[in-house]
């Protein structure tokens, strides 16, 4: 999976939407994502 951008949770809803895909919606799913940026 490619995602471009840095909206964290436009990136969740797009690894939920895969794998419901994938593996089907009858189960919860919970997604984490972390941004991640270098100090100055």
């Amino acid at each position: 999976m490619e995602f471009e951008g840095t909206d964290t949770r436009a990136l969740a809803r797009s690894v939920i939407r895969q794998a419901g895909e994938r593996y089907g919606y009858s189960d919860d799913m919970t997604v984490l994502a972390v941004r991640v940026e270098e100090r100055a």
